[in-house]
């Protein structure tokens, strides 16, 4: 579209400089506007509803490509080899848990049979499990008489028993003698 210069100073007789020069002279500044914009409200608002609908025809397609682009994604062999790795890994995942469920279970039982093990051994190790046993321990000057160690006689000693505690002394002494069998 061809510009030109138009001139319109207003409602004056006289001329200006730029009367001369101007490509087109008018009486008021109406007529200018008029003659400038050589369109009606018509047919403007029709140029106007045309861009409309190239933005919305344009503005589909762009959408419409979109969608047919993500659709060819999602159904694309990339995609489902992703898909079906993920739902792998989920299942090994899965299997992993099981089996760590299954070793933890099984570590806490090999644990509670070992801790009961050695439980039973301590109580059996500890100085007075003898007397549940029937068996006594010998005291005497307040320090407890180990087996090698010999009785001093006429001397008073505690006989200590899994339910009371006896106070002797000792009359008289003998040593037991064993057999060849190794029995007394």
């Amino acid at each position: 579209m061809k510009s030109g210069q138009s001139s319109a100073v207003g409602h004056e007789t006289d001329y200006t400089i730029a009367d001369f020069v101007a490509d087109h002279r008018v009486a008021t500044p109406t007529a200018a506007a008029e003659l400038v914009s050589k369109s009606d409200r018509g047919s403007l608002l029709t140029h106007i509803q045309a861009l409309e609908n190239k933005m919305t025809q344009s503005t589909t397609q762009v959408i419409q490509s979109d969608r047919q682009k993500i659709h060819q994604l999602i159904n694309s062999y990339g995609y489902q080899k992703i898909r079906d790795r993920i739902s792998n890994y989920a299942q090994h995942l899965d299997e992993l848990e099981s089996d760590l469920t299954k070793y933890t279970e099984r570590a806490i039982e090999t644990k509670q049979i070992q801790l009961t093990s050695l439980t039973a051994h301590m109580q059996s190790l500890h100085p007075l499990s003898p007397l549940k046993r029937g068996f006594a321990l010998l005291k005497q000057s307040e320090q407890f008489v180990p087996d090698h160690q010999a009785l001093d006689p006429n001397q008073p000693i505690d006989i200590i028993r899994s339910s009371e505690i006896a106070h002797a002394t000792i009359q008289s002494v003998e040593p037991i003698l064993e057999n060849s069998d190794g029995e007394l």
